[in-house]
């Protein structure tokens, strides 16, 4: 005789109509499901640092962290971080770190209780930090200085003529690198080598005067020119005739505005102006006709400036040549510059993006990029940051003393294992903050041996108070008048006897989990508590172990394609756990009605796939035990 019973609702209906047999065994023993709740908790900042010292949490680090199992651990450095920042990086350090905590707070409370706790954690990253979970690092070379310069020319360092050349010398020089993000680091100068001495210097000629002045006549409105004479223009403020360059932004402004730019502008901003428009001039109209065959170094173009031809002063313009011409710098009267400085040279770092053999600066949007480089960790006195949140708070500040609030910096330096590593912080004033935006996250922990987070449970069942959950039973076989084997009690989980009538009758009946989804499973195992007693008969106590004869007769099987038959489908026993002190199964031993935890039964053999979970009752004319069943929880175990 076969029997299904789908629903509690159905299960409680054939109670009603048939005798407790249960009777006799309930009088036999007082083991109750004891102590399983539900709490809610909000952690406050003293919790982050509690859960930093928990000798438990310090251990576990120092197992993370096997090859230094110490304090000199990353994982221990980053456990500490968490007291500093008062929140966990995502749920998935939570997961490692609450357990603990959790079991601190509530040591009395049995498997499956739960305990829902509300923490801090980072605010979504930006898209950018997902390509920066792993960062190369390229150090600058004599070759790849040689690659920018020439090799005749010995410069040891980038300048702001030559810095943006770093894409062809990092494309020259690394052609065997795979796709991905690198950590450039280099010697840079502010100042172009031999600027006040330059490489060459031309002088402008009249011809010069008449090409600029030509372009305007061209392409420029008829309003820059002189209306009388012709002779100068004031676009570029060039005097063909008198040869010399008009800087008399007054009358630039009365008379020589036809676009209406100059009436806003100091006169700073006309000279900047003034010597962009130049600088713009002479890359496209002089130098490729001064300067046929350049070689790599440094030009320097100069002219008489002044408000008119009695007054001037000698100006100039430089431009670098390593490949194609760059504006480097200019001199003005009202605008001289600096003197070069030796002591400016030092190392800087920048981030680039290697993709499909091209090179380009990392895009961060609006963040700024600082990558700490050798001038840095000196500065520090350290060759790695053991602590960054806290060192980098202070000394991004040092370094950036003009940043204004709210501005983002995604530094990016050497952890504690000496791998390059990026974080964002955020400008709050007189420091930063380490990527300071958080949420609150809460995440439900459920208790088997330890406390496992929600998102590692894939089923969760204490079948406390006459619950069955989403479980089913089937029933093979039936004998003796029995109308069902497993029922859902008050007190004791889900309970199976065929012992009915003061008589033991043959039996075979099913306890059926939901479908178990564990496609995206790594680890998994079943853990519950199990209770039980009179599964031998007299004649059958001294042929072998009371767990022995459990583990025949009280099964756990899986399935990959039960469809709605236990009869129907295949079966694979998942055998119960050993203890390998006692070489005895972790079952009960028939002497009390105390549950016995299985320990995690592995079901890692069926990682990405949809299980069931079956649990089969089978008794004789003999032998009919009480089987219970309570707190079962499949998660994956670390």
């Amino acid at each position: 005789m076969k029997k299904t019973l789908l629903f509690l609702s159905v299960l409680c209906l054939s109670l009603v109509s048939c005798e407790n047999y249960y009777v006799e065994k309930l009088l036999d023993h007082t083991t109750v499901i004891t102590d399983v709740q539900s709490y809610k908790i909000t952690l406050s900042s003293s919790d982050y640092g509690s859960i930093s010292t928990l000798e438990a949490n310090i251990s576990l680090a120092f197992k993370l962290d096997a090859e230094r199992g110490n304090t000199d651990s990353a994982e221990y450095k980053k456990l500490l971080a968490i007291a500093d920042n008062k929140y966990f990086e995502n749920d998935s350090v939570a997961a490692i770190w609450l357990p603990a905590f959790i079991a601190s707070k509530f040591p009395q409370l049995s498997a499956g209780s739960t305990c829902k706790v509300t923490y801090k954690m980072l605010a979504n990253q930006p898209e950018y930090m997902a390509e920066l979970d792993t960062i190369g690092f390229i150090m600058f070379t004599e070759d790849d200085y040689a690659s920018i310069w020439g090799n005749n020319v010995e410069v040891p360092y980038l300048t702001p003529a030559t810095e943006s050349l770093l894409p062809r010398a990092l494309k020259a020089g690394y052609t065997s690198l795979e796709d991905g993000v690198y950590a450039v680091e280099y010697m840079y100068s502010p100042v172009e080598p031999a600027q006040s001495t330059a490489d060459e210097q031309y002088m402008l000629t009249q011809d010069d005067y008449r090409v600029l002045t030509e372009y305007v006549q061209q392409n420029l409105p008829a309003g820059y020119m002189h209306n009388r004479s012709n002779e100068i223009e004031f676009y570029f403020g060039a005097n063909v005739n008198q040869m010399y360059i008009n800087n008399d932004y007054a009358v630039w402004r009365q008379k020589y505005d036809p676009e209406n730019l100059y009436s806003g502008m100091t006169d700073a901003d006309m000279v900047e102006l003034h010597a962009s428009r130049l600088a713009s001039a002479f890359l496209n109209l002089i130098i490729p006709n001064r300067i046929q065959q350049p070689r790599m170094g440094v030009y320097t173009i100069v002219f008489p400036m002044g408000s008119d031809a009695t007054n001037t002063t000698i100006a100039s313009l430089s431009f670098m040549y390593s490949g194609q011409f760059i504006w480097t710098s200019y001199s003005f009267s009202q605008s001289p510059m600096a003197a070069p400085k030796a002591n400016e040279i030092g190392s800087r770092g920048a981030l680039f993006k290697l993709e499909n053999g091209a090179w380009n600066m990392f895009d961060l949007g609006t963040v700024n990029p600082y990558v700490l480089t050798t001038k840095d960790y000196a500065s520090l006195g350290v060759t790695c940051l053991d602590r960054p949140q806290k060192t980098l708070s202070d000394y991004l500040a040092y370094v950036m003393p003009y940043a204004a609030y709210n501005d983002k910096v995604c530094a990016v330096y050497r952890n504690s294992d000496m791998i390059l590593e990026a974080a964002q912080y955020t400008c709050i004033g007189s420091s930063f903050q380490y990527n300071g935006e958080t949420q609150s996250k809460t995440t439900t922990f459920t208790k088997a041996d330890t406390w496992i987070a929600s998102s590692s449970v894939y089923l969760s069942e204490t079948f406390a108070d006459k619950q069955q959950g989403d479980f089913i039973i089937q029933d093979v076989l039936l004998t003796g008048g029995l109308n069902y084997v497993w029922a859902a009690t008050a007190t004791y989980g889900m309970k199976a006897s065929a012992f009915y009538k003061s008589t033991y009758n043959p039996a075979e009946s099913w306890l059926l989990s939901p479908y178990i989804d564990l496609t995206e499973a790594s680890q998994p195992a079943l853990i519950c508590d199990m209770a039980s007693k009179y599964v031998q008969s007299s004649d059958e106590s001294s042929l072998e172990s009371y767990q022995t004869t459990f583990a025949k007769r009280l099964q756990v099987f899986v399935s990959l394609d039960f469809a709605g038959d236990v009869t129907d489908c295949n079966w694979e026993l998942l055998p119960y756990n050993i203890n390998p002190e006692t070489g005895e199964y972790m079952l009960s031993d028939g002497a009390s009605w105390d549950f016995i935890s299985t320990g995690y039964l592995d079901l890692s053999m069926y990682d990405g796939q949809v299980i069931t979970l079956g649990f089969r009752y089978i008794s004789t004319d003999k032998a009919a035990a009480t089987w219970e069943i309570k707190n079962l929880v499949v998660a994956e175990v670390k």
